[in-house]
This record gives C-alpha cells, structure tokens and sequence, in this order.
C-alpha cells in the first residue's frame, strides 16, 4: 500500500493544463521546481515511514485486531498525503495548503506513535527489542509536535512551516545513525572484552 502511496504522488507531476513557453527553460523550471520539490519532501517523508513501519512491525511478537486497526488508520492517514502533495505542489505559498500538508502529517504521525507505543508496551519481541530503542518514542513526540505546529505557523510563515517539514526525516535520520553508532561501538566492545 505505501509503494501504491508513492506512486499515486508522482501522477501529479504532469504538464500544465495551460499553455506555458516550452522554448523558454525558465518557464518550464519554475512550474516545475515547486511540484518537484514537494513531491521530493513527501517522498522522502513516507519512505521514512515505510522504514520505520517495516522495523516496528518486525519488532512485533505477533497480531492482534487491534494492532490490524491501528495499522488501517495509519494507511488511511498516509493515503491522504499524496492529496496533500498535489494541493501544496499546486500552491506552494497558500497558507491552507500548508496547514493541510501539515495536518495530514500530524494525523499520519500521531497514528503511527500510537501503533509504536502499542507495539512498545503490548507487543514487544524480545528478540528484537534492539529495534525499539528509547529514542524512537522521543522521535515520533517531536515529529507530532514539529507538524503540529506547522499548522499555526503557516498562516504566520509559511517557510517556518517547510522547516518543520524537513526537519523530521532529518531528525529521523540523524537519530538512526547516532543509534546505530552506538550499537556498533557496544558490539565492538562486547568483542573485545570476549
């Protein structure tokens, strides 16, 4: 489903439905640097889901219908964002088409801190608790709160907004490889103590 996500949001990088200079590159780069920018944000913003996703259910010791529910709500949350990309690639400077990716960001971050916690307290795998550090729940408050935010401050600035947008993959990544440092150097360690 997130695979059909991510392409569904390409479909909105077509031609212009008017006519535009094709001789001129100017023209025809600056129709289409704001589309290509948001749908490059966006995509980047549910491959890092898609990852997240894939580890957390990894880290899962089994189903249940309420791990199934909160699962649907967060796809149904994260098809609205190729809506979301299309409105905000049209009109990149509309204060309401910031506040509506912003939203649809939130929604999609809150449902997928609700799946993680659940998963955390409910479900978790000790065999693979590796993949369910504590920095993870820190990660999905401050990505909730960075979107929330970005919905007041696009009706103050709108570029305020785009800066919370970048930050949480950023955040996210940053996060996985300071992570990832420390599980290496601890494995390096465990070896040499051996």
């Amino acid at each position: 489903v997130i695979a059909i996500i991510l392409t569904i949001m390409v479909l909105d990088l077509r031609p212009p439905g008017y006519a535009i200079d094709h001789d001129t590159l100017s023209n025809l780069t600056s129709y289409l640097t704001p589309k290509l920018s948001v749908y490059a944000m966006s995509f980047v913003i549910v491959a890092r889901i898609w990852v997240s996703h894939h580890q957390l259910l990894f880290a899962a010791a089994h189903t249940t219908p309420r791990l199934m529910w909160l699962n649907l709500l967060l796809l149904f949350f994260m098809s609205l964002i190729p809506f979301a990309t299309g409105y905000l690639g049209e009109d990149p400077f509309r204060e309401l088409a910031v506040a509506t990716y912003s939203t649809i960001m939130f929604l999609t971050a809150s449902t997928f801190t609700w799946l993680r916690y659940y998963v955390t307290t409910r479900l978790r795998n000790p065999e693979h608790a590796g993949h369910l550090h504590p920095g993870l729940m820190r990660r999905s408050y401050l990505g909730m709160a960075l979107y929330a935010l970005g919905v007041p401050c696009a009706y103050v600035s709108i570029y305020l907004s785009y800066l919370f947008f970048v930050l949480v993959p950023v955040i996210s990544f940053l996060n996985d490889l300071q992570w990832r440092a420390k599980t290496i150097d601890a494995q390096v360690r465990a070896r040499d103590s051996d």
